[in-house]
């Protein structure tokens, strides 16, 4: 139309020279159109996105006002689609369409300032392009307003350059040339055509077109709401297309249907987002080609307003409330170093892909001129055809939860934080122009990437195929969570100090009282339990370790020190400060003859005889010198008849005949039990006969004699009557010289009423002391091989077991050792506790200590600070002599920790339990010298089986945890593991699988305690809780699930369930040996509800038993995964059975691989 405006398509702003004044002018195009009774809004904008106050928005003959932020609203408009025209002063006018109650954008681009052309002509340049105004061209010299629309950057053969020359109505005198750049346009056809398109009339004109020396020429007389247009070659239908993809009959109709959004749009999207989505317009202008997938690019203007859309917070602050209220059900992990802490992904929460917190978002980017509106669109904005389903938006990352705690180590805080949440827009754009199932107006109407839908191969429908485009970014905004009452607080006694480790790896010291408030940690007796909790009553221990003696005999003191005694004669074994109580032994040395070598350095057991009451219960209470002598029973030295069925004694106390005695080496025993529950063992014959006392807890530490005073520490353990502790027990005149002498009882003390003959008390002292340095490497190495033959090995008595049959000549003394062994583990050489210190030193753990035994009977000492709640880990990798190489920890008041045991030169493993000196003391009981090497390492798991926590959660596991001893399983040693919360614990990696099937198809190692569906994630469901304590006296890592529920029973709180399970270090036995054991309390549920169960019941019902990861290492125990079989009340109920223990829920399994 005259006096409208005129448009050149040229590829960049022009570049002219001098300014002149510009002209402006209200450009106002009027529609005549129907009434009706909907009405139309939106905002008008200018090219950069800014709104356009005062700008008159029209309609037929009715017209709206822009206010200040651009807005407007015409009423009165009919139903359906409508286009509407904005103009400005100084603008370009502009339309926009959109439905009745819609919303419309019109985007009006300022009209630049003119270049005066004279008669002479001019030659306009720009990048890829040159307009050149002949002489004589004009008349006299003319005013011309060129806006330049696009920048003309060659983007991969895509750019559609733009310009708008006003006034229209101008003509040539002389044709004016316009040469485009052929690389700029490569998709073009082969013989082009460029066209005049009017833009406010629709009118389409073919101008003459020219390819001259590869650049593509065109010639323009008139300027009659001229634009020039080249076009793309038209793409030829998708035949592979099963919907159809239809081109348009021809190029012309595909860029008139089109030409409206790329006035505007182009330069916005190509200041902003660059060549990504300049391409991609390109293409859609011309009609394709389709592609599977673009992710998008931004210029950094771009990406920050995609960052900050107002959608963008919006959605942001959808997905914090979620989150937070997911956080009072959904599972949380344990709690890690701060510096490294514990994460989950954020779609985990609320269930995981699709349905989690951040996915699926509804976030529409309907403001036209932004960033994301235009590359990313809204979602809804059209409605989804048959055969396509929805875009997606997600917000996603992985949620640290970062844990804080005061000096102490008491757990103050824990926020859930999402540092640089990660939003990613799916979105399509169809590309080819085929049937959208509308007409070109609709596909007119749809900017960029409007169309929200994807098509869905498995479905028809006439939807073409689209290009999938993503947009992402990571987001400033973080969320934060407080999410501290989600964790358990560790110190339940608020006194200030914790009594667990606020994460895993802290090494705080902790409460030394966690059941009563102590903030000053006060222990006056120093025996690690702070002085508040020591007003209660103590618990009896849980299996009181034997002391006694066997062999040659081999002494083991209440306290677990070790050491050979070879007098002869009675001596007080046990005697009270009162001497009510009161238990001797009789030892005697060999006569000519009989089956054992004469050696006056070694003497052997003959009897035992005790106070009952008001009378003497005695065993071998004759003169019988026969090394086979029965020990028969007499009281007061009449003899007693002893049965399997108890006989009353004196004093309350019982004798009975226990046939668990080994019949290989003579019979049954002799077991005396008094009232308190002190009991002693006897037999079965004379040199081969085990004496054997288990004090109850009420004695200990009221006694004294050979087998010590029982009151904890071994340390002193071995003091003559008058109670002056030897100083080094390995020396003779110390032990026979002190020692034996003040325990001695003759004549009248002795509680034997037949003295033996003098023949075999003689000499009282042995002759000399014998050590297995004393022997010769052929005697020492024979005998070590009968006594690994009958199952002795290091650490359980093997350096006794090879002097008693090197220097007996008897291989049954063997069987005698390995019918001790448990009484032996464990113990502490006495040689270990002397006061002759070779050499002193102090280590930092992690360590490598290296010395040497310079000297037969001393000890290496070396001084550790440890912390409580830390752990300790010593591998002797060197040293003189294996079977007698002893390593034992004190802690800071001397009493033994541990010591070494295990095959080669041993380890030693404990949990400390205060802060203080330690002391290492390394001693070769043997007598044997040389160097030692000792790897020190930390292996700190807490003192108790619940100082540590797998946090509330469904299906999780604990970190890895390293494990202070090494079980040899699956082939071999295992150095740590996984608690998984469904019951059971791994060695090779987390597992969350929670439907248990046949333990000898997992192929990997396992120990399923009750493997099922476990859920703790909220209050009220139970804990899993992990740490250290001890089976018998020997360590082992330890796991109890404690009130824990099943999942979907939340609310079923009259189901659940409570066991342990316990890993024994039996390295007394052998290498890598252990035990497993597991303890049930009470089993009232066996399925989860999403592994078939109803109500905990039914389905596939928990699996118990473990597997090396192999068909042959697997053990599944009877019952296993049968629904109803092992539950309280059940056919094969584990609380009301056991295996390998007399105690009902208690099931042990050995493992020795």
């Amino acid at each position: 139309m005259p006096g409208a405006r005129n448009r050149l398509l040229v590829a960049a702003s022009l570049t002219s020279g001098k300014r002149v004044t510009t002209i402006r002018r209200r450009v106002s195009v009027v529609q005549t159109a129907a009434t009706g009774s909907a009405q139309v809004s939106g905002v008008v904008v200018d090219a950069t996105g800014a709104a356009v106050p005062g700008a008159i928005v029209r309609y037929g003959d009715r017209s709206a006002t822009a206010a200040s932020d651009g807005g407007w609203t015409l009423a009165g408009v009919p139903s359906g689609g409508v286009t509407v025209r904005a103009s400005a002063p100084g603008y370009l006018t502009a339309t926009a369409t959109a439905s009745a109650e819609g919303w419309a954008v019109p985007i009006l681009k300022e009209l630049a300032d003119p270049v005066r052309i004279s008669k002479r002509g001019k030659t306009l340049r720009g990048p890829g392009y040159k307009v050149i105004v002949p002489r004589g061209a004009l008349r006299k010299p003319t005013r011309v307003s060129i806006t330049p629309l696009t920048k003309a950057t060659p983007l991969n053969g895509s750019t559609f350059p733009i310009v708008d020359i006003s006034p229209s109505g101008l003509r040539f005198r002389k044709p004016v040339k316009v040469v485009f750049a052929r690389d700029l346009t490569n998709a073009a056809p082969s013989r082009p055509v460029v066209l005049g398109v009017n833009p406010d009339t629709g009118r389409v004109v073919a101008l003459p077109t020219k390819v001259v020396k590869g650049s593509i020429v065109t010639w323009v007389s008139d300027v009659d709401g001229e634009e020039l247009v080249l076009p793309q070659a038209a793409l030829a239908p998708d035949e592979n297309d099963p919907r159809g993809c239809k081109p348009y009959p021809s190029a012309k109709v595909a860029i008139s249907v089109r030409w409206s959004l790329r006035l505007t749009l182009i330069p916005f999207l190509h200041a902003r987002i660059g060549a990504d989505s300049s391409t991609q317009w390109g293409f859609y202008l011309a009609g394709g080609p389709a592609t599977p997938g673009f992710k998008l690019g931004y210029t950094a203007s771009g990406l920050e307003e995609f960052k900050n859309a107002p959608m963008t917070a919006t959605a942001l602050d959808a997905v914090r409330n979620r989150l937070d209220a997911e956080m009072t059900s959904g599972t949380v992990p344990a709690l890690q170093d701060p510096a490294s802490p514990a994460t989950k992904e954020l779609m985990a929460f609320g269930g995981g892909a699709d349905v989690g917190v951040g996915q699926k978002l509804d976030i529409n980017y309907n403001a036209a001129f932004t960033v994301p509106g235009n590359t990313v669109g809204g979602v809804g904005q059209s409605s989804s055809a048959l055969g396509s389903r929805p875009d997606r938006r997600d917000i996603t990352g992985r949620v640290e939860f970062r844990p804080e705690a005061d000096g102490n180590g008491v757990l103050t805080k824990v926020e859930a934080v999402l540092p640089k949440p990660h939003l990613e827009v799916n979105d399509s754009i169809d590309l080819c122009p085929g049937d959208l199932g509308g007409g070109p107006e609709v596909l007119a109407t749809i900017p960029l990437s409007r169309l929200e839908v994807t098509p869905d191969p498995d479905q028809g429908g006439t939807m073409t195929t689209p290009v999938f485009n993503r947009a992402e970014v990571d987001l400033d905004k973080e969320i934060r969570l407080d999410v501290t009452d989600r964790y358990e607080t560790n110190d339940r006694d608020g006194d200030g100090i914790p009594d667990r480790q606020p994460w895993s790896g802290a090494s705080y010291e902790l409460d030394n009282c966690p059941a009563d408030p102590n903030p000053d940690q006060a222990d006056e007796d120093g025996d690690g339990v702070g002085d508040a909790c020591d007003e209660e009553e103590p618990p009896p221990p849980d299996e009181p370790a034997d002391s006694g003696s066997f062999g040659d005999p081999h002494l083991v003191t209440f306290d677990g020190v070790s050491y050979d005694f070879n007098a002869a004669g009675d001596y007080v074994a046990a005697r009270s400060d009162d001497g009510t109580f009161e238990i001797q032994f009789r030892f005697f040395r060999r006569t000519e003859g009989g089956t054992i070598s004469q050696n006056h350095s070694i003497s052997y057991n003959r009897g035992a005889a005790m106070r009952v009451g008001g009378s003497v219960l005695a065993f071998g209470d004759d003169a019988n010198t026969d090394l086979h002598a029965p020990l028969a029973a007499t009281l007061d030295g009449e003899p007693l008849a002893v049965t399997t069925t108890p006989t009353q004694l004196p004093g309350g106390a019982t004798v009975r005949l226990d046939p668990s005695g080994d019949g290989d080496i003579g019979g049954t025993f002799r077991v005396v039990t008094w009232p308190d529950g002190t009991t002693v063992r006897v037999g079965p014959e004379a040199a081969y006969a085990y004496m054997l006392v288990t004090l109850s807890s009420e004695r200990r530490g009221t006694v004294s004699g050979l087998l010590g005073d029982g009151d904890g520490a071994a340390v002193g353990d071995l003091a003559t009557a008058a109670g002056v502790a030897l100083t080094d027990p390995d020396n003779p005149d110390q032990l026979y010289g002190d020692f034996a002498p003040s325990w001695r009882a003759q004549g009248a003390q002795s509680l034997f009423e037949t003295p033996l003959p003098a023949a075999v008390v003689d000499p009282v002292r042995p002759a000399a002391v014998l050590t297995l340095a004393d022997l010769s490497d052929a005697e020492r190495t024979a005998a070590e091989q009968i006594c690994r033959d009958n199952g002795v090995v290091a650490g359980s008595g093997l350096e006794q077991c090879i002097l008693d049959v090197a220097i007996s000549g008897d291989a049954a003394f063997a069987q005698n050792t390995a019918g001790i062994a448990d009484l032996v583990a464990g113990t502490v050489s006495s040689g270990s506790l002397t006061t002759q210190v070779e050499t002193s030193s102090t280590a930092t753990v992690p360590a490598e200590v290296v010395g040497s035994l310079d000297g037969a009977g001393v000890v290496d000492v070396v001084s550790l600070q440890l912390g409580a709640g830390s752990g300790l880990r010593v591998d002797a990798t060197a040293c003189p002599e294996p079977s007698t190489f002893d390593v034992t920890l004190l802690d800071p008041d001397g009493r033994v920790v541990t010591s070494n045991g295990g095959s080669d030169c041993g380890t030693l493993a404990a949990q400390i339990g205060r802060t203080g000196t330690y002391q290492l003391r390394i001693h070769d009981a043997g007598g044997f010298t040389g160097a030692y090497r000792l790897t020190l390492s930390p292996a700190g798991l807490g003192n108790t089986c619940q100082a540590n926590q797998v946090g509330p959660n469904d299906d999780d596991s604990s970190p890895e945890i390293t494990l202070p001893f090494s079980p040899r399983f699956g082939g071999q040693a295992r150095t740590s593991l996984w608690v998984n919360t469904n019951g059971n614990v791994t060695f090779e990696g987390s597992r969350s699988t929670f439907t248990p099937y046949a333990l000898a198809d997992l192929g990997e190692p396992m120990v399923a305690a009750w493997w099922s569906d476990v859920y703790t994630a909220v209050p009220g469901t139970g804990e899993v809780r992990y740490g250290l304590g001890s089976v018998g006296g020997r360590q082992a890592f330890c796991v109890d699930w404690d009130e824990v529920a099943y999942y979907g029973g939340e609310d079923d709180t009259a189901k659940r369930n409570s066991f342990q399970l316990y890993l024994v270090d039996r390295g007394d036995v052998t290498s890598g040996a252990f035990d497993i054991v597991l303890v049930y309390d009470k089993l009232l549920w066996e399925t989860g509800g999403a592994s078939g169960g109803t109500g905990g019941l039914g389905g596939s019902s928990a699996a118990v038993g473990y597997t090396d990861g192999t068909a042959a290492g697997t053990f599944e125990v009877p019952g296993s995964r049968t629904p109803g079989a092992l539950l309280d009340g059940g056919a094969q109920s584990l609380t009301a059975s056991s295996t390998g223990s007399t105690q009902p829920g208690t099931h042990v399994f050995e493992v020795r691989e």
